[in-house]
């Protein structure tokens, strides 16, 4: 089915050729058949003309406003609070505190207009700058010493999602906000739906493996690895 054109205002000067003509001693009809306009409409336009003599149109109500200041301004002072970032978040407390239903494209349009700038939501690093320090000294000190690699066990953990999330998506900030902190997502390490694996590798191959639950706190890893999994370690490293 054909999508209906939307039909538009008449121009002024349109109006002026039908009140000149009107003035001519044309009737509608005809006035309406040379225009090519529509009969009805002409109508409307000659007896607004002969009622009031103008040819502008009345100022409409149009539909009733749902995004009030008073909304704008509760949003804008969560928003800068670092409280409201995502946008269904934005549109949930719009319904809860205001009771009031808003398409995602009407808040996106106002959240603009306030000022508000969409920015890609960045992924908390897993490792901190000190972190990454402290672990490079690490290594620089086992060089330097010169340890055999073929006696040492290393061990290491890592959660896999068993169903992958959504991406990162975007917050919603105020403008020239891209380096705020509020555009970075924390990060759950090993959170729910995950299958937490633990393996324990040397220079001989895989020496154990294992499936925990949970978080790797210092306990579970101290029973991770003097566990009986690794029993064949004293085997492979007798020599």
């Amino acid at each position: 089915m054909a999508r209906r054109k939307k039909r538009t205002e008449y121009t002024l000067v349109e109006r002026l050729r039908m009140v000149k003509l009107h003035g001519q001693g044309l009737s509608n009809r005809k006035i309406a058949k040379r225009l090519r306009k529509s009969r009805r409409r002409v109508d409307r336009v000659l007896n607004e003309w002969d009622k009031s003599g103008s040819l502008l149109s009345k100022p409409r109500s149009g539909a009733p406003v749902k995004f009030t200041d008073t909304i704008m301004h509760d949003v804008a002072l969560e928003m800068k609070r670092g409280n409201l970032v995502l946008l269904p978040d934005i549109i949930e407390y719009i319904q809860q505190l205001h009771d009031v239903t808003l398409s995602p494209r009407c808040v996106r349009r106002h959240l603009r207009e306030a000022g508000f700038h969409p920015y890609t939501a960045l992924k908390k690093p897993l490792l901190s700058a000190d972190q990454k320090q402290r672990r490079l000294d690490q290594v620089n000190k086992w060089v330097r010493e010169e340890v055999d690699w073929e006696s040492v066990i290393f061990t290491d953990e890592t959660g896999i999602e068993c169903v992958r999330g959504a991406n990162q998506g975007r917050v919603w900030l105020p403008a020239g906000s891209a380096e705020s902190e509020l555009r970075v997502k924390p990060t759950a390490k090993f959170g729910g739906g995950r299958i937490n694996l633990w393996a324990a590798i040397a220079h001989q191959g895989v020496l154990a493996y294992t499936v925990y639950e949970g978080d790797l706190t210092a306990k579970t890893y101290l029973k991770l690895n003097t566990s009986k999994r690794l029993s064949n370690a004293d085997e492979l490293f007798a020599e």
